[in-house]
């Protein structure tokens, strides 16, 4: 397409400690979502966060089997692409900036499975699900170094690890 793409995401995940099942502290995503129009204006439009959930029983679990900062990175990615399912009625192009290879990779299927089989496969199947209206790009950016956008999601992650439920903005 000639156009700029419409929408952008950054996403992060973290664990405190990074132990299996989150053992050695809390751990939490975070996806921020951008509204870009062709004139460059760039808007923020909705602010996701919460716990890196590992209990089959809840309503929120998507399939991760621990909270480590990697399992934390691919929640945000597959929030994300479930909000833009729910709230993005265009079939305008997304990119999504991620600082961590491991969840591009994984849910492009470039890489083996290792561990969180059923939430990988669950997010490959949302990210099918978003590109039968649109183009999805990953791109790899560096995490920590003053991107506004990775800042802001790596501070969502921060109330994803706090002790209240799972919340949208």
């Amino acid at each position: 397409r000639d156009h700029i793409h419409r929408w952008r995401v950054y996403s992060d995940g973290g664990c405190d400690g990074n132990g299996a099942k989150g053992i050695w502290g809390k751990s939490g995503h975070g996806a921020v979502i951008y509204a870009c129009a062709e004139d460059g204006t760039v808007t923020e439009v909705a602010n996701l966060f919460g716990p890196v959930v590992t209990d089959a029983k809840s309503d929120w679990y998507i399939g991760a089997e621990r909270g480590t900062n990697q399992t934390g990175e691919l929640c945000g990615v597959v929030m994300a692409l479930l909000w833009l399912i729910e709230h993005a009625f265009d079939d305008d192009d997304v990119v999504i900036c991620v600082d961590s290879l491991y969840a591009g990779n994984q849910l492009e299927g470039f890489w083996r499975v290792n561990c969180n089989k059923d939430l990988i496969e669950y997010g490959q199947e949302v990210l099918r699900q978003v590109r039968k209206k649109r183009d999805v790009t990953f791109i790899h950016v560096k995490g920590h170094s003053t991107d506004g956008g990775n800042d802001r999601a790596d501070l969502l992650v921060q109330w994803g690890k706090s002790d209240g439920p799972f919340s949208r903005m």
